[in-house]
């Protein structure tokens, strides 16, 4: 029993270990087989890289596997040394394709008649057949190009011989012809020299004149220095007056704009003037008329005040409760009148703003000194007007006559602020007449 649990734990082992030496094949297999690929035949670097995969993979398995696939790796590096000998020779012994065969032909054809027509010197061409053949030859097989590399460098080896003959014979060509250059230019300057001699003999003869010139030219070029001397100065004038001249018509057209807008401003005043000058008539008239109503009813009240006096004394009225009912009676013509003044004081007040904005509009006249006489008249008249509007303090006086005993100037400032309004208000003219 013993021996069969023995025999049955190493086939278990066994089978462990088969496993793991298929599982290696498996995965070296492929890496193998990469190596007879162009690019690893054609790549050494790559090919190392890949040689060591393969040996880390085998250094990487266990101790007790490697004696097993260590025959193996030996197998298989013989097997690939085998194989790339054998495709070696196959590319050196391959002789090329149908097409590899005509490309030999058609570029021989071409580099005969290249040679043949005499276009060594044609540059251009030359470069542009080297063109051609190269990117023919790359469209190629790697195989086909193998077999093509020998022709390939023959073709391009005696193109560039057939040119470096042409260059040396341009070369030779050159020389001869700047050796016979050479010569002719010696023979001129031969010539040169005789006439070098002739010169120096007459330019000893004309000195003196060389002399003489050179001290006329100083002479035109002191007098020159002193024409553009001349001529800097009269331009540096010309430019401050044309400088001075554009001031001056800057400041003409300021002053015509100034002159513009004062005429514009002088003709806007007038026209003030003339509307507080009808509005002064206006106010005037108006007042006149305010006035004599006033008098009118001044006129009224005394009578009025003088007749409840008299009808009073032929009553003799003693009682308290009719002395308070007449009370009233007696205290609203006062009142009347008190409005009245308070009415006067307003009128005063309104006449002597007017005025005083006339003034402030002739002021302004005086200082553009633009002031006309028709301003001055109304100044007059105005002042004449401010005038007779003082003097009806006589008739504030004689109101003042008829206020009753318990009147006084307390009551006439309440009565004035109370009828008071300001100028953008209804005028209390209106007031009056109700």
């Amino acid at each position: 029993m013993l021996s069969h649990g023995i025999d049955a734990i190493l086939g278990a082992n066994k089978n462990v270990q088969d496993a793991k030496v298929t599982l290696f094949k498996n995965q070296m297999r492929p890496i193998i087989l990469s190596f007879l690929t162009p690019s690893l035949v054609s790549n050494s670097q790559q090919s190392r890289a890949t040689m060591s995969e393969c040996l880390k993979k085998f250094d990487d398995q266990e101790d007790s596997l490697r004696s097993q696939l260590g025959p193996i790796m030996i197998e298989y590096l013989a097997d690939i040394i085998i194989m790339l000998i054998e495709q070696n020779e196959t590319r050196l012994n391959y002789t090329g394709s149908p097409a590899t065969a005509a490309f030999q032909k058609q570029w021989s054809d071409r580099m005969a008649q290249f040679r043949a027509t005499q276009q060594n010197h044609n540059a251009p061409l030359a470069l542009q057949m080297l063109s051609d053949f190269t990117g023919k030859f790359k469209e190629f097989t790697e195989k086909d190009r193998g077999c093509l590399w020998n022709f390939f460098n023959t073709q391009i080896v005696t193109l560039a011989k057939l040119l470096i003959h042409e260059k040396e014979s341009e070369k030779i060509k050159m020389s001869d012809h700047y050796y016979t250059e050479l010569n002719k230019l010696g023979e001129q300057n031969r010539q040169y020299e005789k006439l070098v001699e002739e010169l120096k003999s007459a330019m000893t003869t004309s000195n003196s004149r060389i002399a003489d010139q050179k001290i006329r030219i100083s002479g035109l070029e002191q007098e020159k220095s002193n024409m553009w001397s001349k001529l800097s100065k009269t331009q540096s004038r010309a430019a401050m007056q044309h400088r001075e001249i554009e001031k001056t018509n800057l400041k003409v057209s300021e002053l015509e704009e100034e002159v513009k807008r004062l005429s514009e401003s002088l003709e806007q005043k007038n026209k003030e003037v003339i509307n507080l000058r009808h509005a002064t008539e206006c106010y005037k008239n108006e007042l006149e008329e305010d006035l004599k109503l006033v008098a009118k009813e001044v006129e009224q009240l005394k009578d009025e005040k003088e007749a409840l006096k008299t009808t009073m004394a032929s009553l003799n009225i003693i009682k308290k409760t009719t002395a308070e009912s007449n009370q009233t009676e007696v205290e609203e013509p006062e009142k009347r009148m008190a409005d009245n003044v308070c009415f006067i004081k307003q009128v005063k007040n309104r006449i002597e703003n007017k005025t005083n904005e006339i003034l402030v509009v002739y002021d302004k006249f005086q200082e553009t000194a633009t002031v006309t006489r028709n301003s001055k008249q109304l100044t007059n008249r105005d002042q004449v007007f401010f005038n007779n509007g003082h003097s009806s303090n006589n008739l504030r006086n004689d109101i003042h006559q008829f206020k009753g005993p318990n009147s006084t100037n307390s009551n006439d400032s309440l009565i004035c602020s109370q009828v008071h309004n300001d100028d953008a208000s209804e005028p209390p003219i209106k007031k009056v007449r109700k």
